[in-house]
This record gives structure tokens, C-alpha cells and sequence, in this order.
């Protein structure tokens, strides 16, 4: 559906698997936004174990990132949500560290959730 919606062209989905095996060890979805001018990763997931200990996929994946975001045209590129010191190591330069909550609205005990994220989130 997505592939087929109004938007569809400016998804990607980029694999990375074994070339002997032709056996997918990782997957992510991408996003171009011409509008903003960034090009964003979404969602990546790897299949930790089909991947030979060594091998940082990770890394390899930004670069390669990189240069297709750059071979578009975009300038800015979002590497996604996590792993902060592989983005550094790599060349990030913006890192903005999220903590999102999720507030029960039909709990009984709203208040205690309302404390709880107060205590955790320092507000």
C-alpha cells in the first residue's frame, strides 16, 4: 500500500544480505523529503543472528546512507532514533536524544502515571 500511495516514490527500502547465501541479514525504510530537504532513515532491523560476529552492519549502512542521500541531492540526512555513538563516529553533528512517554488516558490511576512521568522526565 505504501509503495502504491501518493508518496510511494519517496520511500526506500535498501536490504543487505549475504551474497553467497542471498540470505537477507538486514533491512530499513527510508524516506526523502524534498520538500524539507532531508533525507530520513525510519526503521532498520538486522537478523543478529545470521550476521558473522565483526561485521558492523551498522556502520556500513550509514555510509552507504550517506552516499545514495547524497546522490539525490540532499545535504541533510537523518539517521534515525538510537545508537548516538555510531552516528558520531560517523559524521552526525545534530543529536537530539528522545524519551517519549505514554500516558494511560482510561487508567484509573492517572495521577500516579502523571507523577511517575513527572519524576522521570524531571518536569
Amino acid at each position: 500500500m505504501l509503495a502504491r500511495s501518493s508518496e510511494g516514490e519517496k520511500y526506500f527500502v535498501k536490504l543487505d544480505y549475504d551474497k553467497s547465501s542471498s540470505t537477507p541479514w538486514a533491512g530499513s525504510l527510508s524516506y526523502a523529503d524534498d520538500h524539507r530537504g532531508v533525507f530520513t532513515k525510519l526503521v532498520r532491523g538486522l537478523d543478529h543472528g545470521r550476521i558473522p560476529r565483526g561485521l558492523n552492519l551498522y556502520i556500513a549502512d550509514y555510509y552507504q546512507m550517506y552516499r545514495f542521500a547524497d546522490r539525490l541531492g540532499f545535504a541533510d540526512i537523518c539517521l534515525g532514533r538510537g545508537a548516538i555513538d555510531a552516528k558520531v563516529r560517523v559524521g552526525a553533528i545534530h543529536i537530539v536524544d528522545l524519551d517519549n512517554w505514554l500516558i494511560p488516558v482510561n487508567t484509573r490511576r492517572t495521577q500516579a502515571m502523571q507523577e511517575y512521568a513527572r519524576s522521570r522526565h524531571g518536569d
